[in-house]
């Protein structure tokens, strides 16, 4: 044993492209990666993140800059494969998939801070606050990030975040949840989460209507 640490393992998928010998194939390769395994992930996380509420009036904006979200993610993505045929060994690359998972995210990210810095800023509050409160928890759930009292965590069904979905999808609902007439201007963020989860909690659950985003 001479304690010097081996490479990482790179990603089966990405050898046909690291092994290519000449620059026609390799192109080829490149181009059968992107298409059959980037692209197609790319698009799908950038839509979830980034596609506008039924009925928004920006609709047409905000489809265009999904565009160019999912194209500036794919120009990261392409920049970081010829890197790394230039280099294999060196930030090998040992799961494909999710690298460029999190190209998309990191994309969708970096667009809404240019876009919204005040939304932008407002989603780190909440996060950090969601992650750093004992009383609330930010999980996955079906490939989507969920969040709402820590208790719900443990709760197979999720059925409060699943009830606060319907806030979200139906006016009529928040209408009825009695949220609108709170005076939710005078609440600090951890009184305001407290209160959108209070009424997640007491949200009839006949109003649910669970989808995966």
């Amino acid at each position: 044993m001479t304690g010097e640490q081996s490479s990482p393992p790179i990603d089966a998928v990405l050898l046909p492209f690291l092994n290519a010998k000449d620059e026609l194939e390799s192109q080829q390769q490149l181009e059968l990666l992107l298409t059959r395994s980037a692209e197609p992930i790319l698009s799908r996380i950038v839509k979830r993140k980034l596609q506008p509420a039924p009925g928004s009036s920006s609709a047409v904006e905000i489809s265009l800059g999904i565009e160019d979200v999912c194209g500036e993610a794919l120009l990261q993505l392409l920049s970081r494969l010829r890197e790394l045929k230039a280099n294999p060994r060196q930030r090998p690359i040992e799961n494909s998939l999710g690298y460029a998972a999190i190209v998309a995210y990191n994309a969708c990210n970096e667009h809404i801070r240019q876009m919204y810095p005040e939304r932008y800023r407002l989603r780190n509050r909440v996060r950090f606050l969601l992650t750093h409160d004992q009383t609330f928890s930010l999980w996955e759930s079906h490939n989507e990030s969920v969040c709402g009292f820590a208790r719900w965590q443990n709760d197979d069904h999720h059925e409060g975040a699943r009830r606060l979905r319907d806030l979200q999808d139906s006016a009529s609902a928040f209408a009825e949840s009695g949220l609108s007439s709170t005076d939710l201007e005078r609440l600090d963020l951890d009184g305001l989460l407290r209160a959108v989860f209070e009424v997640g909690s007491a949200v009839p659950s006949s109003w649910t209507h669970w989808s995966t985003r």
